[in-house]
């Protein structure tokens, strides 16, 4: 349970560290960011079933039903954004990972 705290301590500091980097500070950085992990930690069982699946021998359906989520949170973007925007998000991603592998370092380096 600690762990799974400290995760998501990283998870909001790289967010706020993001939305700073963008020049967004104050109330509504921290708005944004606590609303990110929130939807974060609700998609969390979702992942967990989809590990659960893998496990299971059952990667085309964990792959199907992953597909599917991702495909209903783009549903509403103009189609024309799609692709942009996956590009965007996958180099966010990229970024974030970075940054939260910087933070978790320097966190056991305080220690």
């Amino acid at each position: 349970m600690a762990e799974d705290k400290k995760a998501w301590k990283a998870i909001l500091k790289a967010m706020q560290q993001r939305l700073h980097d963008m020049g967004l500070s104050g109330a509504l950085a921290s708005k944004a960011a606590n609303a990110e992990v929130k939807a974060i930690a609700a998609a969390e069982d979702l992942f967990t079933v989809f590990d659960e699946l893998h496990d299971a021998g059952r990667p085309d359906v964990a792959g199907a039903l992953c597909v599917e989520f991702f495909a209903s949170l783009l549903l509403n973007m103009p189609k024309e954004e799609r692709r942009k925007f996956m590009k965007v998000v996958l180099k966010v991603a990229d970024e974030m990972e970075k940054l939260l592998e910087k933070i978790e370092a320097e966190e056991e380096g305080s220690r």
